[in-house]
């Protein structure tokens, strides 16, 4: 209406200082040590048939579930004039049903969904421990 091409994708970050649950959530996700990115790259280029490539995890903790509450979680829409031109948001509260930025189990759930993409394709977990 006007407003030429605008893309609705957006990001959260919601601010949950108030969350109930803050401190019974699981908070931790796995890292990727320099160790283990320079052992990674060892393999890769001991292999012949191997191609390395990167990547970005698009919207990463916007996947996931909320699998590890007891209480639904609510948000207010963002308070922007853009968003209120665009109809963005048509309802004055939400609840989230999925992962949001800015939710403190966030990292721990979108680990969890990586690792249920990655079973569905034969992948295991292993673990390493540093020396």
């Amino acid at each position: 209406r006007g407003l030429g091409d605008v893309d609705k994708r957006q990001r959260f970050v919601l601010s949950c200082f108030r969350d109930p649950e803050l401190r019974k959530l699981v908070s931790y996700s796995a890292t990727f040590s320099r160790t283990a990115f320079l052992l990674l790259l060892n393999v890769f280029m001991s292999m012949d048939d191997w191609i390395l490539a990167s990547a970005d995890a698009t919207a990463a903790f916007l996947q996931g579930t909320q699998t590890g509450r007891q209480e639904p979680v609510y948000m207010e829409p963002p308070r922007d004039p853009l968003l209120d031109k665009l109809g963005a948001f048509a309802h004055s509260l939400y609840e989230v049903v999925g992962n949001v930025y800015g939710l403190v189990n966030a990292p721990y759930e979108w680990s969890q969904e990586v690792v249920r993409r990655q079973s569905r394709h034969s992948c295991c977990r292993t673990l390493s421990r540093s020396t």
